[in-house]
């Protein structure tokens, strides 16, 4: 029979102290990053077994979260931060990995996706922000067959069989915007949405058809118009129906910054209701531009996937709720000094 490996044994063959070895494989004190992957690293090629926690080592090799995350988006960044900050508060055992990919090209995302499915293995969970609301059913669907969780965060793929869904109401979103609105003008009002293969900027469009659907006034809606996250566009879109509308509803954070820009520049007033408190957004807010933003809480989002898949995994089963939403905040310029997003209260 063999002669099981003792910590003392991995502290001689890496020519240091028993007691950096114990802290390093025990999460005990204080530990040079670079030292404890040594430690870990040696204590998994001599096939070290902990007595007190009666498991093999590589179950404690580094997990690895994937994020499928759009680039070049400021709202898109701050989901990235709150996956961060998630990573951080939970182990130095996980890591993530940010692959940034386009919203103007599902197809991209969903070649990624195939391409984690040939490193399934190596992978603890997978994070997306899904560019299509179908096309990615195929891939996500392998991967959670597989073993593997995925969670979708900010917008959905309902249809795939991810694991869980993190973020807004958005159909109730948009049903809040309509109320909103309504009590603000009567009149025409113009609904500017992002993508219409999008499941967010869909149901947020829903909610707001349908509120003004139920109050005898979806006569007064043009649209919905796509501005495809492009600012010349949502120009183009405002200057051809100028003079027909008298109120704006910005389906998302960059129709609402288009939208907002346009109105500044043309010195143009009537209300506009957006989305996503970005440092633009809130600019023209203060400067009167835009009337009304609804937060989503980007880094809440991503923290609390994070937060889920952990758990997730910690249990070895689905946890409870399908998946979290987090509020609906309403900002005007009289309580924008006040914005926080919500992993600053933690």
């Amino acid at each position: 029979m063999s002669k099981r490996v003792s910590l003392q044994d991995i502290a001689d063959s890496l020519k240091i102290s028993r007691g950096t070895v114990d802290r390093a494989i025990h999460n005990r004190g204080r530990i040079n990053i670079e030292t404890k992957e040594r430690v870990l690293s040696e204590a998994r090629r001599l096939g070290y077994i902990d007595r007190k926690i009666e498991s093999f080592l590589p179950l404690q090799q580094k997990k690895r979260i994937v994020a499928l995350i759009p680039g070049d988006v400021p709202f898109f960044r701050k989901i990235e931060e709150g996956l961060q900050k998630g990573i951080d508060d939970a182990s130095p055992e996980f890591t993530l990995q940010i692959k940034h990919i386009s919203l103007e090209d599902p197809e991209d995302e969903k070649v990624c996706l195939e391409g984690l499915l040939k490193i399934r293995e190596e992978l603890s969970g997978v994070v997306v922000i899904p560019a299509d609301r179908t096309s990615l059913n195929g891939p996500i669907a392998k991967l959670e067959q597989g073993g593997t969780r995925v969670v979708t965060v900010n917008t959905d793929a309902p249809g795939s069989g991810r694991s869980a869904f993190i973020g807004q109401d958005l159909y109730a979103s948009g049903r809040v915007a309509g109320e909103l609105l309504m009590n603000m003008t009567a009149g025409p009002v113009l609904l500017m949405s992002g993508y219409e293969r999008i499941w967010a900027h869909e149901e947020r469009v829903k909610g707001f058809l349908d509120i003004y659907r139920e109050s005898g006034r979806e006569s007064e809606i043009l649209g919905p118009f796509f501005m495809h996250e492009d600012r010349a566009q949502t120009f183009e879109i405002l200057s051809r129906n100028r003079g027909t509308f008298k109120g704006i509803y910005a389906v998302s954070g960059q129709a609402t910054e288009g939208a907002g820009s346009f109105l500044a520049e043309n010195k143009f007033s009537c209300p506009l209701i957006g989305n996503d408190c970005t440092e633009s957004n809130r600019a023209l807010l203060r400067a009167g531009a835009v009337t009304s933003l609804i937060f989503q809480s980007p880094e809440l989002q991503g923290y609390l996937a994070v937060k889920w898949l952990l758990k997730s995994l910690a249990d070895n089963m689905i946890p409870p709720e399908e998946g979290v939403q987090v509020p609906i905040d309403i900002y005007f310029r009289e309580n924008i000094d006040f914005f926080r997003n919500h992993t600053e209260l933690f």
